[in-house]
């Protein structure tokens, strides 16, 4: 029931994560060095092409992410 100019469509997951990255205003991205790499590669394009938001690497325990792990890591600009 959405309203029909409120979806839109991509193409392939790349391109979503990479206009869901560009649509950020500001502030700290928590984003793990072992996630899917689209992932990665979106918050370092839109850091770097917007200056507006800064992708901050998730410490994690042995490339697994915890709940515990990013609770640690939340600051107030993430």
């Amino acid at each position: 029931r959405f309203p029909a100019d409120h979806i839109v469509f991509q193409p392939n997951a790349s391109s979503g994560l990479l206009h869901a990255a560009f649509g950020l205003t500001g502030g700290d991205v928590l984003v793990s060095p072992a996630e899917f790499p689209s992932v990665t590669y979106a918050a370092e394009r839109a850091a770097q092409a917007l200056r507006v938001v800064t992708p901050v690497w998730l410490e994690t325990d042995h490339d697994r992410v915890t709940p515990a792990r990013i609770r640690e890591q939340l600051t107030d600009s993430t």
